[in-house]
């Protein structure tokens, strides 16, 4: 059996103090198919614009069940606010978008090979299916559904990391601090 859990392992509303972590953690993984995940929530078309335009092919929907999507071939301004996602992205896409995103609730997901077994602590070869690191900003949680509450925004940093054959959560937050 496996369990898979994602933990916070760093709240500041320091985007640089984020993005140093997230380095920390990716020079500890197998980073053998790299690639990076992105999704903002998107309220005004001044930020749809420059996102469009770095991700042409992006996925987005309306929220609040208002029915636009990419999928119909709808325009996504004619449809604010809209959930824009966009998938399996070069690292280098990360500055990019962390700038063009404005203010809006956002995270930037690095997808990897896995971490290394730490059997210390419960935690085998977590392997392709257990292994990422989200970057939130602006929100408090990994579905944006949580918007940060304070002027000065929140960047969070969690870690995902998939044990086998064992019941229980993992630790990742005691782990990757010790690393």
């Amino acid at each position: 059996m496996s369990v898979s859990y994602a933990q916070p392992i760093l709240r500041t509303a320091d985007l640089s103090e984020g993005l140093r972590s997230v380095e920390r953690l990716l020079g500890i993984a197998d980073l053998r198919d790299l690639e990076v995940d992105f999704e903002v929530l998107v309220a005004s078309a001044h930020v749809l614009a420059p996102l469009l335009k770095l991700f042409p092919d992006a996925e987005w929907w309306a929220e609040g069940g208002r029915g636009g999507s990419s999928a119909k071939g709808d325009d996504p301004s004619a449809h604010l606010p809209v959930r824009l996602t966009s998938w399996a992205a070069p690292p280098e896409a990360v500055g990019p978008f962390l700038g063009a995103r404005g203010g809006s609730p956002a995270t930037v997901r690095w997808d990897f090979m896995g971490w290394p077994a730490a059997p210390e602590v419960g935690l085998g070869d977590g392997g392709a299916r257990g292994a990422f690191v989200t970057l939130c900003v602006n929100a408090r949680d990994l579905e944006l559904e949580e918007p940060a509450t304070d002027l000065r925004g929140e960047v969070a940093c969690a870690v995902r990391i998939l044990r086998r054959g064992c019941q229980g959560r993992p630790r990742p937050g005691t782990w990757t601090a010790t690393r």
